[in-house]
């Protein structure tokens, strides 16, 4: 079963099992104390959540932990707004009012906090509804920042320069029948790495596209 025609941003990646293989050995850490950590109250983000990022290197502070654990406490209607299963795939930039919308919504309480970046705030989100947020870092912000310009010139109603959420939407879309086919081959894989099929197609994708970034 051939899962080379995975496409991200333009780019063809060769050998994605081999790619997803070895991140799972190198990474087992992340995997396990991050991915498949305890998601708790999806409506609810715990101190012990925020600090557990740090693991995906979020390099939140202690101070940053604490002004967001005591803001989110007044989060839990915008948490709600967004099921723990809702899918980037779903969030359409063309629909005003949608879960593209309430995504912006969640992120904003994020960028009001001092410190708290980008990055910082994606892995926090990501963990909380892995389906929805993509993880944003220097490396894969400097992958997709083409396809962001571009994404935000199809929907210049929003107003951006440069939409990645939007960007990584195409490629989850257009990767759809391709990373079906990954997971079932990753699924048959040995026991060492068959956890890796029960990652979100986002979370797989953007392991590929942050080991691309490399």
């Amino acid at each position: 079963m051939s899962t080379s025609n995975i496409t991200i941003a333009g780019h063809a990646i060769n050998r994605p099992i081999e790619i997803l293989t070895d991140y799972s050995q190198r990474y087992a850490g992340t995997l396990s104390k991050y991915d498949f950590r305890d998601k708790g109250d999806p409506n609810t983000l715990t101190a012990e959540e925020i600090w557990a990022t740090r693991i995906i290197h979020s390099r939140i502070t202690r101070s940053e932990q604490a002004e967001l654990e005591k803001r989110s406490r007044s989060w839990r209607a915008d948490w709600a707004a967004v099921a723990p299963t809702a899918r980037l795939e779903d969030a359409d930039p063309a629909n005003n009012g949608g879960t593209y919308d309430a995504m912006q919504k969640l992120y904003s309480h994020f960028t009001d906090i001092r410190g708290v970046s980008w990055a910082k705030a994606s892995k926090i989100l990501h963990f909380k509804r892995p389906y929805l947020f993509p993880i944003l870092d220097s490396r894969l912000m400097n992958v997709y920042c083409r396809a962001a310009m571009t994404a935000a010139e199809e929907f210049k109603h929003r107003g951006y320069r440069r939409m990645y959420w939007a960007a990584i939407r195409n490629d989850l879309i257009a990767n759809r029948d391709s990373l079906a086919q990954l997971r079932q081959a990753l699924a048959n894989q040995d026991a060492g790495h068959h956890k890796l099929s029960d990652l979100s197609d986002l979370r797989i994708l953007d392991i590929l596209s942050w080991s691309h970034g490399s």
